[in-house]
């Protein structure tokens, strides 16, 4: 039987480590083409220089990508001392060049738990994604068009220095969305009165997925991605779970309230839904006042 010229419906969540060099479109459109794919998306891109966990989904799960855009991620990375660029990664231009001094385990301890712990204002690195005017700063960077430096809140869960040399430090960094790593190397570099850029970062978790859960690469053949493929609901498995049965799955699969019978979980918690007797995930919505199933998003279903 011949393939649909448009794709094939394919569902599910594809977890690839991602090697340097590569941008995180052109992995996603080389798995795509892999799976002969309709539709496809990733949950944030990583850098080019930046390697590691990058989650990509397909089908019915880009409805639900947004989970994965706003969820924390831990990352390691290697701040080089003594040298700043204009993108404060070492695929940038060196702006700077300077002495590195003696640095100690307690200095670098200090300054992480003053600066860059808890709810912190975080400048973006001038070559970022972040929009400006509807166009990404970097875009406007390499233009050669001003753009004024834009700041916002992220948190940093946890921050560790796991080694520190003569001109360079190791961190592991856990963190919300939004967080550039490659703005806290750069602070971390002009505290220290030094400088400092990302010359190695490496993403080892993203939301409830982590790196050795990788099983593909680049050579994998289309079955056994196929059989890599994690399920919808496995961005969502620490949610609650409520079931809907009979008319209740047709209405909220319709975008309508659903009758919900068990009455122990809080009102407007994000909810995991599954029509119980074919034991499916269908869904995520929310309960109301009314014990009703209120849908956010809905898996396509065929009836």
């Amino acid at each position: 039987m011949a393939r649909n010229r448009k794709g094939n419906p394919i569902d599910g969540v594809l977890l690839i480590n991602k090697s340097t060099g590569q941008s995180s479109n052109r992995i996603l459109q080389h798995y795509k083409r892999c799976l002969f794919a309709k539709k496809a998306g990733h949950t944030g891109a990583l850098d080019p220089l930046a390697t590691g966990l990058l989650p990509l989904c397909f089908g019915e799960s880009t409805k639900f990508s947004q989970i994965l855009l706003e969820s924390d991620k831990t990352y390691e990375t290697t701040a080089r001392l003594g040298i700043r660029t204009d993108t404060c990664d070492s695929d940038g231009k060196v702006t700077n060049n300077s002495d590195i001094p003696v640095i100690t385990e307690l200095q670098v301890e200090d300054l992480l738990k003053e600066h860059f712990s808890g709810v912190i204002t975080q400048v973006a690195p001038i070559y970022s994604a972040l929009k400006v005017n509807g166009r990404p700063m970097y875009e406007l960077a390499r233009a050669g068009i001003e753009v004024e430096a834009k700041s916002r809140q992220v948190e940093i869960f946890s921050i560790q220095a796991t080694e520190i040399r003569e001109d360079e430090i190791d961190l592991i960094v856990h963190c919300s969305k939004g967080t550039y790593i490659r703005s806290i190397v750069d602070q971390l570099g002009q505290l220290l009165g030094c400088g400092a850029h990302v010359s190695r970062l490496h993403r080892t978790q993203h939301g409830p997925f982590r790196l050795d859960q990788c099983v593909v690469d680049e050579d994998s053949s289309a079955e056994s991605l196929k059989a890599a493929l994690l399920p919808t609901d496995a961005m969502i498995l620490d949610w609650p779970r409520v079931n809907l049965n009979g008319e209740s799955v047709e209405r909220f699969l319709h975008g309508n309230p659903a009758s919900y019978i068990e009455n122990d979980t809080e009102q407007n918690r994000q909810l995991r839904v599954y029509d119980l007797e074919n034991n499916r995930f269908i869904g995520i919505g929310r309960l109301n006042e009314r014990q009703q199933i209120i849908p956010k998003r809905v898996i396509s279903c065929d009836f």
